[in-house]
């Protein structure tokens, strides 16, 4: 397989992590590149104002909140794998999300940035530039149902559009000696990592091309091999 059809794979795959990720840290919190997946606090328990994400004073939109669902006992689920038991998703947790989903790429467009599934703790967790609109829709969550609504610097679109306006400039990097290994738009809407074996020297040109306000986070970046070609 040739490396570039082998970044096509993984660039596809970035895009579909990039709405509902999975894998994180137990309290759903993604570490910050570079950086370790230290510790921290259940965010049901520090959410912000009410659980029902009611309006902050003057009507201000409450930066993180939780919905009424997430102070009820949720019993997890596990699904056999083999013989190995792993957590698994509710019916009615991936029907929310679902919902979730696909009114965020539509009719939310400008404040989703993606979402991620807590199966231990039976929740999904949101992550949306603050919007009174979509926080409206979210609190409509089915009771009994937790939902965990966590700010988002930029939404999906945006950091979708400049993943695939670095992947175009892949070639371009390449001839200048940066070999981009990875790009991949966070479901949390950080910004859009970018993987790299010399993490600064692409900062610097990056900032040159993109602006220095380019939600990009460089990240080193080990060679990666492709399944089946090792």
């Amino acid at each position: 397989m040739s490396r570039k059809r082998a970044l096509g794979v993984l660039l596809w795959a970035s895009v579909m992590m990039a709405g509902a990720g999975c894998g994180e840290p137990v309290d759903g919190r993604p570490p910050e590149p570079g950086a370790g997946a230290g510790a921290s606090a259940d965010p049901a328990a520090s959410a912000g104002p009410a659980a029902s994400g009611s309006a902050g004073p003057g009507g201000a939109v409450p930066a993180e909140w939780h919905t009424a669902g997430c102070d009820a006992r949720r019993a997890s689920r596990e699904a056999s794998v083999g013989a190995t038991p792993m957590p698994g998703t509710p019916p009615e947790l991936e029907a929310a999300m679902t919902r979730i989903e696909e009114a965020g790429r539509t009719r939310f467009a400008d404040s989703y940035a993606g979402l991620e599934v807590d199966q231990r703790q039976v929740r999904t967790i949101v992550y949306r530039v603050p919007s009174a609109g979509f926080d409206a829709f979210l609190r409509e969550t089915p009771p009994g149902v937790c939902v965990v609504v966590r700010p988002a610097a930029h939404p999906a679109g945006v950091l979708r559009a400049l993943q695939e306006r670095i992947s175009v400039d892949m070639d371009h990097w390449a001839a200048r000696g940066i070999e981009i290994r990875l790009v991949s738009a966070r479901h949390d809407g950080a910004g859009v990592e970018v993987g790299v074996a010399d993490v600064a020297q692409a900062r610097t040109a990056f900032t040159a091309r993109y602006g220095a306000d380019a939600p990009i986070l460089v990240v080193k970046q080990g060679r990666i091999v492709p399944l089946g070609t090792a």
